[in-house]
């Protein structure tokens, strides 16, 4: 069958940021405290002991690890999108199809899933997400779809998947 909905997207260091702050939340936080105490570790003994030698070194670690643990989510997305872009060999982002199953092509590889697959729909700040489980899922981009509209898609999915309604994080 001819899908109904097709969207088409080349997924932002924006997007793989925001689903890894998703994905894992702990890690977003956890880091940025590790690395404020660091930081604020090392200022205190390069305060206490000046800025030579080993203590400046100390203190620039500080400072690398903090800024590293409060921009973890984009630079893991940006090496996340880098790496698909190299993948993909410049075939462009991600198409996704429905009709009678879920068609996802990225590059030269094509997956198929049935509807029944779906066991939740995520709403991310810039995207959305059909959840196959915990971390696998499709992402949908809304103002992606160039065969349909993503508030016919809507209703086409709780028509597909009525059981997720109390589960549809899509309104």
């Amino acid at each position: 069958m001819e899908s109904l909905f097709e969207c088409e997207f080349t997924v932002s260091v924006k997007m793989a940021a925001n689903r890894i702050r998703r994905l894992y939340p702990a890690r977003c936080i956890v880091f940025p405290i590790i690395g404020i105490s660091i930081f604020l570790l090392m200022t205190h003994f390069a305060l206490k002991y000046g800025f030579t030698g080993i203590w400046l070194l100390y203190f620039l670690f500080g400072v690398f690890y903090l800024i590293f643990a409060l921009l973890m989510p984009e630079i893991n997305g940006l090496i996340a999108v880098r790496r698909f872009n190299k993948d993909t060999s410049g075939m462009g982002g991600y198409k996704v199809s429905f009709g009678d199953s879920i068609e996802i092509n990225q590059g030269n590889i094509r997956v198929y899933w049935a509807y029944s697959e779906i066991s939740q729909v995520r709403h991310l700040k810039y995207s959305y997400e059909l959840m196959k489980n915990k971390r696998m899922g499709i992402m949908l981009d809304p103002d992606g779809f160039t065969k349909g509209t993503f508030k016919e898609f809507k209703q086409f999915l709780r028509g597909k998947r009525p059981d997720l309604k109390d589960k549809y994080d899509m309104d």
